[in-house]
């Protein structure tokens, strides 16, 4: 209940927001011109205000099966001393169901709130002010977004190659509330961020620990406008434990499975290291990162997790990735032609992905897990997307997994 309340309230004070930049544009003698780019878009006439509706849904279905042995491995034991094993079953869920207001104000100043609608809860996302251009600096942004690690992670899910984020991203905290500076040149980005451990709504108590988090991107080569190029970068962060103690855990790529690994150890910080490497050569791509997380534990035990993963993609269509250096991120891909029914294909791409995460170290028995999944993405224009993956996933000494997961994508 708190927090959709804290939610309505923020997109009340979004929509009040509009209506005072409308009302300031307006008697500034300027109107907001409505138009279209692969998203809704209002600017007045002289650019001081660009503001952004969008949002995205995504329906996933699972057919998934899995090894006795495994089910029994994944199980566990009630109160009463009854032992279930894990159950593992088809189904379908959306996703993500959310839409998003940004926007920039007098060329300098900005703002986002996304807020997710997805299982039927409420939940914000980004929702961060800042100001850009400053003078050595960059851009500044304070509230809550993304910290800076993890190509994987910091590439939207509206355009990421398969269709759930790879295992290791497990070791990366995604969204936190804090202060993040960025800058970037024509070839090299990087940003850092202090961060709060907070809630799905952004709130930290008092005794919430600090996070440190920088990353560093370059492109040290690009030609042909971009789809030619190779991405490096690499990413550190210190971390307090949320409470007393730091856990990680993760599912085979398939939100709609259970957690195949999880591991959690009393203790005081966390350092996480992350390496990037991505290369596009026109319709071809690859790309894989290597993560660890040093865990302080309380008892010095201090055990050690990694997990790597590597994939390449082949448009068919003859597409590319398109990449963004202030982000350091790949961006949307847009068909050379749409499908029409009539002789447009859209754009098709081919896949396939292997990671691995280890949460095995110093006593610690979190388990080890090995995916391997190969997809199929036809981009039927540049906001309407199907994707199909198939995952085979295989817990060390315990059993295997095999899902068929589909998802309908249309964001903007």
């Amino acid at each position: 209940m708190k927090t959709t309340k804290t939610t309505c309230a923020l997109v009340s004070a979004s929509v009040l927001a509009a209506v005072t930049l409308t009302a300031g544009s307006s008697a500034a003698g300027s109107d907001l011109n409505v138009s279209w780019s692969d998203g809704i878009r209002l600017a007045t006439d002289d650019k001081s205000v660009s503001l952004k509706i969008g949002g995205r849904l995504m329906n996933d279905w699972v057919f998934q099966k899995a090894d006795n042995e495994l089910l029994d491995a994944l199980g566990t034991t009630d109160e009463d001393d009854v032992f279930h094993p894990a159950v593992i079953e088809d189904g379908t869920e959306m996703r993500r169901a959310r839409m998003y207001f940004s926007g920039t104000v007098q060329g300098n100043t900005e703002f986002k709130l996304q807020v997710d609608f997805a299982g039927g809860k409420v939940s914000a996302k980004d929702y961060f002010l800042g100001v850009k251009n400053i003078p050595a600096l960059g851009t500044i942004r304070v509230g809550h977004q993304y910290e800076p690690m993890g190509l994987d992670e910091l590439t939207s899910s509206k355009y990421i190659t398969f269709i759930e984020r790879a295992t290791p991203m497990a070791f990366v905290a995604s969204r936190k509330t804090g202060l993040f500076v960025t800058n970037h040149t024509e070839s090299v980005m990087w940003g850092g961020m202090v961060s709060r451990n907070s809630d799905g709504a952004g709130a930290a108590s008092a005794g919430g620990e600090y996070n440190v988090t920088g990353r560093l991107a370059a492109v040290p080569w690009q030609e042909d406008g971009g789809r030619r190029l190779v991405h490096l970068g690499a990413a550190a962060s210190r971390r307090g434990p949320a409470g007393d103690a730091v856990s990680y855990s993760a599912r085979p790529e398939n939100h709609l499975s259970v957690n195949h690994v999880s591991a959690s150890v009393a203790a005081d910080a966390a350092t996480v290291l992350g390496l990037e490497a991505a290369a596009v050569f026109g319709p071809v791509s690859v790309q894989a990162e290597m993560l660890s997380s040093s865990v302080n534990a309380t008892d010095d035990t201090d055990p050690m997790f990694s997990g790597w993963y590597a994939y390449g993609s082949w448009f068919l269509t003859g597409e590319h990735r398109p990449y963004k250096i202030d982000s350091g991120t790949f961006q949307r891909v847009k068909p050379k032609e749409n499908f029409d029914g009539d002789g447009g294909l859209g754009a098709w791409e081919l896949a396939a992905r292997v990671s691995h995460i280890d949460l095995n170290d110093a006593g610690v028995s979190g388990g080890r897990l090995d995916d391997v999944t190969v997809a199929l993405n036809w981009y039927l224009n540049p906001n309407f997307r199907w994707m199909a993956n198939y995952i085979h996933a295989d817990l060390t000494d315990a059993g295997k997994s095999h899902a068929l997961l589909t998802r309908f994508q249309v964001d903007f």
